[in-house]
Order: C-alpha cells, then sequence, then structure tokens
C-alpha cells in the first residue's frame, strides 16, 4: 500500500519511523539521510531528483541539514 503524504511534517515524521525500524531489524548500515532520501524518492521523485548529487543530497550522511528540510518543504 502506497502512503500519501499530505504535508512535509507527515513525511519527516515518517522518514523518522522507517529509519528506526531499519536499524532495529538489524540493518546498521542505513544511515538517517539513505532512509529519508529513499522515502523522499518513494512518494515525492519530482523533489528527490531536485535534490539528487547537490550539496542538499542527505544520502550519504548520518543526518539531513536544515538546508535540506527547508528546500525540500518549501518544494512540498
Amino acid at each position: 500500500m502506497k502512503v500519501y503524504y499530505k504535508s512535509f511534517n507527515d513525511f519527516l515524521a515518517d522518514a523518522s519511523i522507517v529509519y528506526e525500524k531499519l536499524k532495529n531489524n538489524g540493518q546498521d548500515s542505513w544511515r538517517y539521510g539513505q532512509a529519508y532520501f529513499n522515502l523522499l524518492s518513494s512518494h515525492r521523485p519530482d523533489i528527490a531528483e531536485q535534490i539528487r548529487g547537490t550539496k542538499l543530497d542527505p544520502f550519504y550522511k548520518d543526518e539531513v541539514k536544515k538546508e535540506t528540510h527547508d528546500f525540500v518543504e518549501s518544494q512540498w
């Protein structure tokens, strides 16, 4: 079942939940930025493609910068 987020805040809350589930299921190599970007790419590929490979791309990071959150929220 595909989830459609009504707001950026709903997405952000779910990104944390997804990340924690991955960590709790023994997938310790996952980074928060990776979970965030993959969830964004799945639900809002239009926004994910705007940040892919830029300084805003959080995929290889353990955390997501405020600038990335601000940009994603502004595009929501």
